[in-house]
């Protein structure tokens, strides 16, 4: 998948999707609330962060990782 901003979602971004929202249980990692439906890199990308598991977290798509 290819955002507006140009970033194209890594091969087997799906299972590594789901594997992540498994592991933390849903759970956001900024508010720590439960129903989690998207995984955010904890340092982007464009700074250097990788797709590694130990950079990924599960989040809330609103209004804890909204642009």
């Amino acid at each position: 998948m290819t955002w507006a901003s140009g970033y194209t979602s890594p091969p087997g971004w799906k299972q590594t999707r789901k594997r992540i929202l498994t592991r933390d249980n849903s759970t956001c990692y900024i508010c720590g609330q439960s129903g989690a439906d998207q995984v955010d890199h904890i340092i982007n990308v464009a700074a250097g962060g990788t797709h590694d598991d130990t950079n990924l977290a599960a989040i809330h798509k609103y209004p804890c990782h909204a642009d």
